[in-house]
């Protein structure tokens, strides 16, 4: 079975004028004057099956750096008083700088503010999110 990469591949060489070594693209015609069906909505169709798979990589992405960042857990957080970390939905780093009771903890922002936040109000991360 032909991956998308395949099929892109195999579009992109029947898109040049004249070319007749397919080489398994889905529109060979062996019986065909040129070898090729190839036409010009299939230039259409490589157009979106690269957009496609743009959208595809950028997607498979986002997921990958998310998997690798989960939300940390209150657990997570007990053990991390003096470290910083990445605060959603403010998107900026803070400083964790005392853990109260659940889901209390006060946070120092890079502009020297602190905040008292409840974890429900907020997301801390390790990393930095996209």
């Amino acid at each position: 079975m032909m991956t998308l990469d395949d099929v892109i591949e195999a579009m992109e060489r029947c898109s040049i004028p004249h070319y007749f070594d397919c080489k398994g693209c889905p529109y060979e015609d062996d019986d065909a004057e040129v070898g090729c069906r190839s036409d010009d909505r299939d230039a259409d169709a490589l157009h979106y099956l690269r957009e496609f798979q743009g959208l595809s990589k950028m997607w498979n992405d986002k997921l990958d750096k998310e998997q690798a960042n989960p939300a940390l857990t209150w657990s997570d957080l007990q053990q991390m008083e003096g470290k910083p970390v990445w605060i959603e939905p403010c998107k900026e780093w803070m400083l964790i700088t005392e853990i109260e009771t659940e889901p209390h903890i006060w946070l120092l922002s890079l502009d020297g503010l602190d905040y008292d936040m409840s974890l429900h109000e907020w997301q801390a991360y390790r990393k930095e999110r996209m």
